[in-house]
C-alpha cells in the first residue's frame, strides 16, 4: 500500500483502508486528534489503536461538541 506523505492524508488512509491490507497499528496510550472535525478518522481509528483516551481539537466547539457525543456513544469505554 502506497500511503501518501502528508500526514493527514496518511492517516486518513490507514484508517479507510480495508482490512488485511498489510499494515498494522499498536496500541496507544492517548489518540490526540488536531482538526478532528466530525472525528470520522478517530471512528476509523479507535477500534485499531485502543486508546485509554482521546483528545480532540478543531475550530468549530460546537460541531465538535456534536461529534463528540456520538463517539462517546459508540466507545464509552475511552475517555
Amino acid at each position: 500500500m502506497l500511503v501518501d506523505p502528508s500526514p493527514g492524508k496518511a492517516i486518513r488512509q490507514l484508517a479507510l483502508a480495508p482490512e488485511g491490507d498489510g499494515f498494522r497499528l499498536g496500541a496507544v496510550e492517548t489518540l490526540i486528534d488536531l482538526g478532528a472535525g466530525n472525528c470520522e478518522k478517530a471512528r476509523r481509528l479507535l477500534p485499531l489503536l485502543n486508546p485509554a483516551q482521546y483528545v480532540a481539537a478543531d475550530v468549530s466547539a460546537e460541531f465538535l461538541r456534536k461529534a463528540l457525543e456520538e463517539l462517546n456513544r459508540e466507545f464509552p469505554r475511552i475517555d
